[in-house]
């Protein structure tokens, strides 16, 4: 379907439908912040990458550290993208497509609805491993990071389904930031084009469908 489409997003609401077509993109201003401890391989990657790759109108903030006050203080500066890096910890007794529950970080388990309390954005990247499905068997009592987006956020989302190898995931989010930040997409379009160039690429399915883009 990605090779005949331009953009493919998943609404809740009609209305939102209607919404986002009268809608203009504001330009994008994004800040990075990466959850977990430095030393994990995984998150070592995605720093080194976020620190040596300087974009304009993009902070990173890699100390991981579960505070979040840089993260409010870029916000009210006038970021208005946030893009969480981290590895999801799933409940020992939840189902596997329920998901993650949290994300992990440096000394304790970050609450995907407490960093929404903590800023003002329009838009939120999620990357972070066992996403999962937003239902579950019982969708009133779950407090899955799915649960925690859709009743704490609304603008544009992008987020992930299952886990994706670390170089595939910056491979992927490189081309997301250059069709958002230069080449001024929507962010389902923008996710569309990265996901076909990974496919041309020969990068298998797994490595790219995983992430979705909704507007709720």
């Amino acid at each position: 379907m990605i090779d005949e489409v331009e953009e493919i997003v998943n609404f809740i609401d009609y209305v939102q439908l209607i919404n986002s077509l009268n809608t203009e993109l504001d330009d994008i201003k994004i800040v990075n912040k990466v959850f977990g401890k430095r030393e994990e391989t995984s998150i070592h990657h995605i720093n080194k990458w976020l620190e040596e790759h300087i974009m304009d109108n993009v902070v990173s903030i890699t100390d991981c550290s579960d505070d979040l006050q840089a993260v409010s203080m870029e916000c009210k500066k006038g970021k208005n993208t946030l893009i969480v890096y981290g590895h999801g910890v799933r409940e020992p007794a939840s189902e596997l497509t329920e998901g993650a529950q949290s994300i992990e970080g440096a000394k304790s388990m970050i609450q995907i609805r407490e960093v929404l309390k903590e800023v003002c954005i329009s838009n939120f990247i999620l990357i972070s491993c066992v996403g999962g499905t937003p239902n579950s068997n019982n969708p009133e009592i779950s407090s899955g990071t799915w649960t925690s987006i859709f009743e704490r956020f609304n603008g544009n989302i992008m987020t992930c389904r299952w886990s994706v190898p670390t170089r595939d995931t910056i491979s992927m989010m490189d081309k997301i930031y250059d069709n958002l930040l230069n080449k001024k997409m929507r962010f389902g379009e923008a996710l569309v084009k990265a996901q076909r160039d990974m496919k041309n690429s020969g990068k298998n399915q797994l490595s790219w469908a995983g992430i979705e883009c909704w507007i709720n």
